[in-house]
């Protein structure tokens, strides 16, 4: 189907022919198409083709869907008198037309669902074969949009009489039962097809050539987990809708409001000097358009003035000589209205933490480290590596670089792995998970090591001997509830037989035992606040999007200890991270005498059960001091211990 592009200047019928009033009916017609199609030309660069995409758009929205009342023509498609389109509606089309992989935030009720209708009416049409795959939030909205597209096909006079007759059939809308034609399924006369689906559905039928994300964060239920909305948003996009568009020609469009940054759109859109954080996003065009800007003067303007005045003195201005603008709400009394923080998200695409962000934003300084000159030792003995690891510090309010060997790292620092042991293993259950620790003489905790796995005991059971022979790791602490004490008892007949072969690993760690009580897991976890808050805990920053640390870096970034479950639907790597308050009770002394000098009752009770010659620390100590709970913990610790000094 050849297009033809005409010349605008001089031309008072753009983008029809100058000579259009002089054409036969059929002429006219097919002026009309071509006007709608003039974006499909082969020989436009992406910028023209981006700017000839808007142009269509504009005839379209036009000719077909703008009432004309002079001939008693309404179309229906507006609840309203139709607005003059705002120019970021132009700014989402031009991203559309000259990228394959788009996401545009915008604000809230910026009538970007009305954006999507009008495009996928202008695509369906004027491409034949073209097939569009439209999700949104509920299936409520799936079948309104649905429906409203299907209205539109079925009664709107003039895309019929155009688009109709360019069919086999000389009809764009197929009899009953010829194709499919419900307000979620519609298969057209000229082969395209159009299905509108719930983002909470399943993902079934062809593949489209274009894949429609419009606000497709449902907002969880109280019973829901934001973990789990996330975790939905990132299967839908990696695993079903970019591999349904990885062809030539085809392409994925996310239009999405901020609700807040624990949702995936705000993941999303999360850079770092011009780069996606989630390397998975650097291929996606990315564009956000708030409420408001300032002009060249200063002055507070609106993204769209006809629908939302800046302020309420130019909605007042704008009253007198037009009465429409009585009716309208501006900028400034939306603010007023649902408050600077509800305005700020919504609006201004800037959520802030609020009362749903406990910790606060990780930073590469306060909160990561990373290694260097890593060979070929660290993968299987870091201990004997030539790496160094490189943190920050902080002195007199700023944050310093170190760098040491990893060598001298682990000599004066303290390591212990956590284990959660989880209590089933199906693909639903939470994870079991061991994660390896260190904390040196500042009291920073590092975040070393992490396995993490839906799977049975004996698996887990490996996989922390085989942590522990890697690091060289002194001990593994398990809780003491359910089965992480089946997991104990397995563990401490495997250390205590010396069965390493058991395990494949050369080195065996000592065993402990410890019990939060009645302590929530929540509660627990809201313990982390003080290092986060302080840079006091150093997390792998570089490697958040590797598995397993995606799982912890999302547990931090969700955590609200308001929220049913802390709003997390799984938890265990951040819960082993937690566990830390039970077995570093303090800091950690920089020299042996330091050591040597504190109380020993106070040394036995944070852990330690002999002095640097391997002496017994219970030795002494007057039994006088002793409270029943004391002797209640040297009791369990004599039953659970395999001989020998212990560093934690």
């Amino acid at each position: 189907m050849s297009v033809k592009l005409f010349e605008r200047e001089g031309n008072p019928f753009y983008p029809l022919p100058p000579d259009y009033e002089e054409l036969t009916p059929e002429g006219q017609r097919q002026a009309r198409t071509n006007a709608c199609r003039m974006f499909l030309h082969p020989q436009l660069t992406t910028r023209q083709r981006a700017a000839m995409y808007v142009e269509c758009l504009q005839f379209f929205d036009f000719w077909y869907l703008h009432p004309d009342h002079e001939v008693d023509f309404d179309p229906m498609f507006y609840d309203d008198a139709p607005l003059k389109t705002p120019e970021m509606h132009y700014d989402i089309a031009r991203q559309w037309a000259s990228q394959r992989l788009c996401i545009a935030i915008a604000p809230r009720g910026s009538a970007k669902s009305s954006l999507v209708k009008k495009s996928i009416l202008l695509e369906t049409l004027a491409r034949p074969k073209f097939s569009v795959l439209y999700a949104t939030s509920t299936g409520d909205n799936t079948k309104g949009v649905g429906q409203g597209i299907k209205d539109q096909y079925t009664f709107n006079e003039r895309i019929n009489d155009d688009f109709g007759p360019e069919t086999p059939s000389g009809r764009l809308v197929p009899k009953r039962g010829e194709a499919p034609y419900g307000n979620t399924h519609m298969q057209l006369m000229n082969g395209s097809w159009l299905r509108c689906i719930s983002a909470e559905s399943k993902q079934r039928g062809g593949r489209p050539r274009l894949y429609i994300l419009d606000d497709p964060e449902y907002d969880p239920k109280a019973s829901t987990s934001m973990s789990l909305v996330r975790e939905y948003m990132d299967q839908l996009l990696f695993k079903v809708v970019l591999p349904m568009v990885m062809r030539a020609g085809c392409g994925a469009r996310w239009l999405a409001t901020f609700v807040s940054r624990r949702h995936f759109a705000w993941h999303a859109m999360d850079v770092n000097d011009g780069k996606a954080r989630d390397p998975r996003f650097n291929k996606w065009d990315r564009i956000i358009i708030r409420s408001e800007y300032e002009d060249s003067q200063g002055r507070k303007r609106s993204c769209w003035p006809d629908m939302w005045p800046a302020t309420k003195q130019e909605r007042l201005e704008l009253a007198k000589t037009n009465s429409r603008f009585e009716k309208c709400v501006s900028l400034d009394e939306i603010k007023e209205t649902i408050g600077t923080a509800n305005y700020l998200s919504e609006y201004m695409a800037k959520p802030g933490s609020g009362d749903e962000v406990f910790f606060p934003n990780l930073d590469e300084d306060a909160h990561g480290y990373h290694f260097e000159d890593v060979d070929y030792e660290f993968e299987d003995n870091p201990r004997e590596s030539a790496a160094s690891i490189v943190y920050h510090t902080q002195v007199d309010g700023e944050w310093i670089q170190k760098k040491e060997t990893l060598r001298s790292f682990l000599t004066n620092t303290r390591q212990f792995m956590a284990v959660d042991t989880s209590y089933t293993a199906t693909k639903d259950s939470d994870s079991k998970v061991c994660t390896l620790m260190a904390v040196d003489s500042e009291n920073n905790l590092f975040v070393l090591d992490m396995w993490s796995e839906q799977t049975q005991q004996q698996k887990l059971i490996n996989a922390c001997l085989q942590m522990a022979d890697r690091w060289r790791c002194p001990t593994i602490h398990i809780e003491a509830i359910k089965e992480g004490i089946t997991v104990y008892d397995n563990l401490m007949s495997i250390i205590s037989t010396k069965s390493s072969e058991m395990a494949d690993v050369s080195y065996l760690p000592r065993l402990r035992k410890f019990n939060p009580g009645i302590t929530s897991k929540s509660s627990k976890i809201a313990s982390l606040l003080r290092r986060f808050d302080y840079g006091k805990i150093k997390l792998p920053m570089r490697d958040r999007y590797k598995k397993p640390w995606r799982s912890l870096f999302d547990q931090i970034e969700q955590f609200n200890p308001e929220a049913r479950d802390g709003g997390l639907q799984h938890d265990d790597e951040l819960d082993t991270v937690s566990m830390s308050m039970y077995i570093v009770k303090g800091r950690m002394m920089k020299r042996n005498e330091d050591v040597e000098a504190r109380d020993p009752l106070e040394r036995l009770r944070e852990g330690e059960m002999y002095d640097s010659q391997g002496n017994p620390l219970a030795l002494g100590i007057p039994l006088d001091r002793f409270t029943p709970e004391d002797i209640q913990m040297l009791m369990e610790r004599q039953q659970d211990d395999s001989g020998g000094p212990s560093k934690v």
